[in-house]
C-alpha cells in the first residue's frame, strides 16, 4: 500500500520537473524554487521520521495524501481561473511547495 501511494502521488514527477514548473510560474531564478523543494522534502522527512512512532504510518499517509490532494485542487483551480499572472505564479508555487510538504 505504501509504495503504491508513493508512486501514484507523482512526487517524483514534481521533483524532476520543479525547475520547469517554477520557470512557467514566472520565476527568473527557477533553481531557487527547486532548492526550496529539496529543503522542504528533507525537513518533512525529518519531521515525519519523528512523528511516525507517535501517530503511526496510516495516519501520516492519510494526512499527507489529504494535503497533496488539497494542493493539487488549489493548483488546478488557480491555473484555470482568470487570475493575474503574477498572483497565479505565486499561488502555483505555494501549491507545489505544500504538495511536496504533504
Amino acid at each position: 500500500g505504501l509504495m503504491f501511494f508513493q508512486a501514484i502521488t507523482g512526487i517524483n514527477s514534481v521533483v524532476f520537473y520543479s525547475t520547469t514548473i517554477f520557470g512557467l510560474a514566472g520565476f527568473d531564478q527557477a533553481i531557487i524554487g527547486t532548492s526550496l523543494v529539496g529543503v522542504i522534502n528533507v525537513l518533512t522527512t525529518i519531521l515525519t521520521s519523528n512523528l511516525i512512532d507517535r501517530y503511526g504510518r496510516k495516519v501520516l499517509l492519510l494526512t499527507g495524501t489529504s494535503i497533496m490532494l488539497g494542493s493539487l485542487l488549489v493548483l488546478s483551480i488557480v491555473l484555470v481561473s482568470p487570475v493575474e499572472e503574477g498572483v497565479q505564479g505565486i499561488i502555483a508555487v505555494l501549491a507545489v511547495l505544500s504538495f511536496v510538504f504533504g
